[in-house]
């Protein structure tokens, strides 16, 4: 009886952790872009231009599923991220991907 209260304390802690880390997590970058790449079913590369600088960059962004998305595809992506962490990380950090 124990090992299962102990086992549904481990589960109600974790689940309400990953609620609390959801909520700490900001804003930390919001692009536009355009897909290059579908890597596989869960990844897509993205290839932003920043017309004032005028360089471009890409990124590896999960979604939930990639054939959803065609290639030359305008997105709007917003990073959300543990402000005290600056990198990104396809496993901690959130993803919102929106067509243009």
């Amino acid at each position: 009886m124990q090992a299962i209260l102990a086992l549904l304390a481990e589960i109600f802690n974790a689940i309400t952790l990953n609620k609390w880390k959801k909520s700490q997590d900001q804003v930390q970058r919001v692009f536009t872009g355009t897909v290059i790449e579908l890597l596989d079913e869960k990844k897509l590369m993205i290839m932003e231009h920043d017309v004032e600088d005028s360089y471009t960059s890409k990124y590896e962004i999960p979604v939930q599923n990639a054939n959803e998305y065609e290639l030359g595809q305008k997105l709007e992506v917003t990073v959300f991220s543990n402000e005290l962490d600056r990198t990104w990380s396809l496993e901690g950090d959130r993803f919102e991907v929106k067509t243009i």
